[in-house]
């Protein structure tokens, strides 16, 4: 056996060694709050839009190492980007994108606090009047409701 292979030995029993303590602390009590302490910290500091996305990478990071969390992060990353091409072509590829557009949060939700800040903020600084903001809102709110009777 030569030096390389020996140390690669090495290496491998002692990122077990680290893997087995690490999932031994993620199973008891204390890793179980400290990991559910990060969730709400990650539900409080993260749009609804993401939150999920970010605490599936996480939970992947955590218990399946740093390759499996990669993947997921890519994957997260291409689902939500179906999500929101759907929204502005029409076009989704299955009923999950058309779920996460819609969810409570969801990528709809997070279009219409923008609009709902950016209209507040046009008022604020009279390019629009009061009035014509009402119409606005009014007439983003009646498609918003439109829209999630629809599905």
């Amino acid at each position: 056996m030569d030096v390389l292979e020996l140390s690669n030995n090495l290496a491998n029993v002692s990122n077990t060694v680290i893997a087995e303590k690490q999932n031994d602390f993620l199973q008891s009590n204390l890793g179980q709050v400290v990991n559910g302490a990060i969730d709400i910290g990650i539900k409080a500091l993260v749009p609804d839009l993401l939150e999920d996305g970010v605490i599936n990478i996480k939970n992947s990071l955590l218990n399946e190492g740093l390759e499996n969390g990669v993947k997921t992060a890519i994957n997260e990353a291409v689902n939500l980007g179906k999500s929101i091409l759907g929204i502005f072509t029409g076009d989704f590829k299955n009923v999950q994108d058309i779920k996460s557009a819609l969810a409570e949060g969801g990528l709809i939700d997070g279009v219409s606090k923008v609009l709902d800040s950016a209209l507040q903020k046009a008022e604020d600084k009279n390019l629009v009047s009061k009035n014509v903001g009402n119409v606005l809102q009014t007439g983003k709110d009646i498609m918003m409701r439109n829209s999630k009777q629809s599905c």
